[in-house]
Formats: C-alpha cells, sequence, structure tokens
C-alpha cells in the first residue's frame, strides 16, 4: 500500500519586479516536508484510495475484453455472412450447369428424332 510521506511545494521563481517605497519584502519560506503520519488519516481512507485505482483498472480491462468480445463476434457474423454468400454462388453454379446438361440432353433427343424422321422419309421414298 502506498502512503504519502512527504509533500514539498517549490520555491517561489524570483520576479524582477519594481517594489514600492515604504513596503516591506515578503517572502514565504519554502514548504517543510510533511509527515503524514502526524495526521490522523484513517487507514480506510488511503485503502479506499488504493481500491479506487483497482476498481479503474478492473472497469478499463472489463470494457477492452467487451469491446474485444464485440469485435470477435461482429468478425464471425462478416465471416458467416461471407460464407453464406459463397455457398449460393455455388448452388446457382450448380444449377446452372444442371441447366447446361438439360440442354445437352434435349439437343441429343432433337438430333435422335430428326435422325428417326430422315430414316422414316427415306423409306417413304421407296
Amino acid at each position: 500500500m502506498a502512503y504519502i510521506t512527504e509533500i514539498s511545494l517549490p520555491d517561489a521563481p524570483d520576479l524582477d519586479l519594481p517594489t514600492a517605497p515604504n513596503v516591506p519584502d515578503i517572502t514565504l519560506p519554502a514548504a517543510p516536508n510533511i509527515d503524514i503520519d502526524k495526521f490522523d488519516i484513517p487507514t480506510p481512507f488511503l485503502d479506499t484510495i488504493e481500491q479506487t485505482g483497482i476498481l479503474e483498472k478492473m472497469l478499463v480491462d472489463f470494457f477492452q475484453t467487451q469491446q474485444n468480445r464485440f469485435l470477435q463476434a461482429q468478425q464471425a457474423l462478416a465471416a458467416n455472412a461471407i460464407e453464406i454468400f459463397n455457398a449460393t454462388v455455388a448452388r446457382q453454379s450448380l444449377l446452372l450447369d444442371q441447366y447446361k446438361i438439360e440442354v445437352q440432353v434435349f439437343e441429343s433427343k432433337i438430333r435422335a428424332e430428326l435422325a428417326a424422321i430422315e430414316v422414316y422419309g427415306g423409306l417413304n421414298a421407296y
């Protein structure tokens, strides 16, 4: 636990100001070292100050952890959205391939029917 053991004030700077006549020079002596033990500051008060610092650190850590988890959740959400989009694109690609295959099958059926018509037409010609 950190206790204040002394407080010291800096000496006043020398200012070269003109002095009025018949005015005594007033200078303040440097502040003496103050021993905190001379004062009856209750220990719970000092403990409260220390606990406040600890609480502040805990709150900052909590906030940072909360923000980090929010960021991770948003990253996961974005990754899932990308995966869904990629799956939709792959599905559309498969549907296009299926349509191309159906077109090829239909074309083959038409060619087979045309061949049958030619055979039938050739038989009727004789």
